[in-house]
């Protein structure tokens, strides 16, 4: 593989993964490597013509019109997920190993990360990347014989992707990033780059449940698992330390995968069980004043508030609004309507403004819960910001 010249097109976390891997390897050692992101040069999508290979980091949208007009002339683009799935493949041909993707609106991290646990437990060279915040590439070089990764993947990560992973896991699919995708067609279609590339040696296992998930997953031609969350027997919500009905179900996805992959009931159950959730998700923080505190901003569209709102039973006081992804919100102004534990609502307010007016109100045995239900560019650079932010403001009280 040459090429003499190569652009990394932003320079975030996976642009930066991006760098490490290209001055690492051999394929590229004699390249010329430059950087393009705004933050170095306004101008930054000008000049692609020029390059023999571009890398796009997957907040840029293919349909800028820059990288379309490129596109037509014949620049070569790819991403960092598909440089990964092109060396992984090669790695699992030579050493047998087996990528699992994880994709979905909501819940991708929680059941990557319990799957993780549970085939930690049971097994050596299993790896975590992707969304989750670990760059895939970076991961290349720890891969040996046998190994398992484990891959959160979003929209933006294998829109266009021409790879599929040995097995593709598909949660549940809500109208999401409208406001980087030009419509719900286009995101369901970006989405579905997890299944259009498998082989009937591969295996597809989604929700039996949403129609989105079934749809995506009639486009792979892999051996189909439906996974039907009120079948499912080997624990009960009631078992698990996460709240609510769509953890239940994730952990149900989590665990119908790892008992395929031969892990034994009793750890998947032990794992499950144990399992606390990840930060910024239906997360405790504290119980202070006897008033309990949760941090969800990763709650980023109406549906995923919607659940915290039906996994909280106590009386509420939500702090919630953010920067609009033009996602429908229908459904959470009529799950805030017909919950009557729901005491008051703070929308669309500074964090430390909303937080002040919610502390003010709240009384012994309420709950304070941050759940946006939208992004938070309008004030923090992302949900982690927010939520430590959030959890910055819980600690004063």
């Amino acid at each position: 593989m040459q090429h003499k010249k190569i652009a990394i097109l932003g320079f975030g976390k996976e642009g930066q993964s991006a760098l490490r891997f290209l001055k690492k390897s051999r394929d590229f050692k004699n390249a010329v490597i430059n950087l393009l992101d705004k933050k170095i040069d306004e101008h930054y999508l000008d000049r692609f013509s020029s390059y023999d290979l571009i890398i796009k980091s997957p907040g840029i949208p293919w349909h800028t019109p820059e990288i379309a007009r490129a596109l037509k002339k014949g620049v070569t683009f790819t991403t960092s997920t598909a440089l990964f799935f092109e060396r992984a493949k090669a790695a699992s041909d030579a050493a047998k190993g087996t990528v699992i993707g994880i994709t979905g609106t909501k819940g991708k991290g929680t059941t990557a990360t319990l799957l993780y646990r549970m085939m930690k437990a049971h097994r050596k060279n299993v790896y975590l990347a992707g969304n989750i915040g670990v760059p895939m590439l970076d991961i290349l070089p720890h891969l040996r014989k046998n190994f398992l990764v484990i891959l959160e993947l979003s929209s933006f990560q294998i829109e266009r992707l021409p790879y599929s992973p040995h097995t593709a896991v598909v949660l549940d699919i809500f109208p999401d990033h409208l406001n980087y995708h030009r419509n719900f067609s286009e995101y369901i279609n970006a989405k579905a780059s997890i299944a259009k590339h498998q082989t009937q040696n591969d295996e597809m296992f989604f929700f039996a449940h949403n129609r989105y998930a079934k749809q995506i997953a009639n486009k792979s031609s892999a051996k189909k698992y439906a996974v039907d969350v009120k079948k499912f027997a080997l624990f009960q919500p009631n078992d698990l330390r996460l709240l609510g009905p769509h953890n239940f179900a994730n952990a149900a996805m989590a665990a119908s995968v790892a008992l395929s992959l031969g892990v034994p009931p009793g750890i998947i159950k032990k794992v499950a069980s144990s399992f606390k959730g990840n930060p910024h998700r239906l997360e405790f923080i504290a119980k202070k004043r006897g008033i309990a505190f949760y941090n969800d901003s990763a709650a980023t569209i109406p549906q995923a508030t919607v659940a915290a709102i039906q996994s909280l039973k106590k009386p509420l006081l939500l702090i919630m609004g953010g920067a609009s992804k033009n996602v429908d919100d229908t459904p959470l102004k009529g799950a805030i309507t017909a919950a009557p534990h729901i005491k008051k609502v703070f929308a669309n307010m500074k964090l430390r403004d909303a937080f002040a007016a919610a502390l003010k109100k709240a009384e012994k045995g309420d709950v304070v819960l941050l759940s946006p239900g939208a992004a938070s560019f309008d004030q923090f650079c992302n949900y982690e910001e927010r939520g430590n932010a959030f959890k910055k403001l819980v600690k004063n009280v």
